[in-house]
């Protein structure tokens, strides 16, 4: 049928082109390949392997980089963030009771911890940067391989034994989860 094998020639030229406009950057051209309607499901396939390997790397070399931060904090880092997830811990227990934080108190915690959330005027800033590390961090543990979660669990449990720094991350993630709403899972994919 002659009108069949002209729409499939149209068909085939309009994916041809499609492939040919792709953009010059990695990220976008993959980006643009993930709605890509292959017609090969081997290519398909070939393609979702590439996509995942690339995952695993960029969660490998992320891992290899909290790891050895991990590593190298001093005493008096960790002391410093002791106190500074404490700090946020009140404040975001005060809100979460519905008493304000006191203004005082939000500033002094900007004044000593600012620089670790770049561009936060507000406790609302600080939450929201919070909220977006952790899902984050989840994203990541979720696309490392078993290997790689179990390397990462033991490193975080040498370097928190016996420490309230455990405790105190753990309730500031259950108080995010409970301040934001919708809590904190899936608010970002990560797509490597």
């Amino acid at each position: 049928d002659a009108d069949l094998v002209e729409r499939l020639r149209v068909a085939l030229d309009a994916r041809r082109e499609r492939l040919a406009a792709l953009p010059g950057r990695v990220g976008a051209r993959i980006a643009d390949l993930e709605s890509y309607d292959f017609l090969d499901a081997e290519a398909r396939a070939r393609f979702e392997a590439l996509l995942e390997g690339l995952r695993s790397r960029v969660a490998e070399t992320q891992l290899a980089g909290l790891a050895e931060a991990l590593r190298t904090a001093t005493p008096d880092q960790l002391a410093a963030t002791r106190e500074m997830v404490r700090q946020l811990n009140d404040l975001l227990a005060e809100r979460l009771a519905g008493r304000g934080p006191d203004e005082a108190k939000v500033r002094d915690f900007h004044r000593r911890f600012g620089a670790a959330f770049p561009g936060a005027t507000s406790l609302d800033d600080v939450i929201d940067q919070l909220a977006d590390r952790m899902a984050a961090f989840q994203t990541l543990l979720n696309s490392l391989s078993p290997e790689a979660r179990s390397e990462l669990a033991e490193l975080v449990d040498a370097l928190l034994r016996d420490d309230r720094l455990r405790w105190d991350l753990a309730r500031l993630a259950a108080t995010l989860d409970r301040l934001i709403p919708g809590g904190l899972g899936g608010r970002l994919r990560f797509g490597g």
